[in-house]
């Protein structure tokens, strides 16, 4: 399983008994982009079912990521290669709410944020991102807001 336990390549192949591969062929090798303030990008493990690419581009409007080069050296990434740090991403989570396979997920910054709500010199404030609200809201499988808002 994934990191998240949210990767759907995997879950279907343990459904229909996949266990090997047999085809071994060559591979892309991509190097990790972690520079962002809240996504991994990991394109190693990529399927190019362009599912990042229609939200972050039909449904939250940005178009930050398309799909670059062609055939065996297509890639999912940014205008000329550059981190998501450095283009006109909003960081809003819907592409790695969508990526079926964990090539894009939530940097972990559990650690830092532990160490600081522990340090009592440092004065925390806490802040939930869109994001955040919507990830919970599937997880609890509330559909809509209008939902939401029936049930408080």
């Amino acid at each position: 399983m994934s990191e998240t336990g949210n990767c759907e390549l995997q879950k279907l192949a343990q459904e229909f008994g996949v266990t090997d591969i047999k085809f071994q062929g060559e591979r892309n090798r991509h190097l990790i982009d972690d520079k962002s303030p809240s996504i991994v990008r990991d394109f190693n493990k990529c399927v190019l079912c362009r599912r990042c690419i229609s939200t972050c581009k039909n449904v939250q409007g940005i178009g930050a990521i398309d799909c670059t080069e062609r055939g065996f050296s297509s890639c999912i990434s940014t205008a000329e290669n550059h981190s998501l740090n450095d283009v006109n991403c909003t960081f809003c989570g819907q592409c790695i709410e969508n990526c079926p396979v964990g090539a894009l997920k939530e940097k972990d910054n559990t650690k830092e944020v532990i160490e600081k709500l522990r340090d009592k010199e440092t004065f925390v404030v806490v802040q939930t991102a869109p994001a955040v609200r919507v990830r919970y809201r599937r997880r609890i499988w509330i559909t809509s807001t209008e939902q939401m808002l029936k049930e408080k």
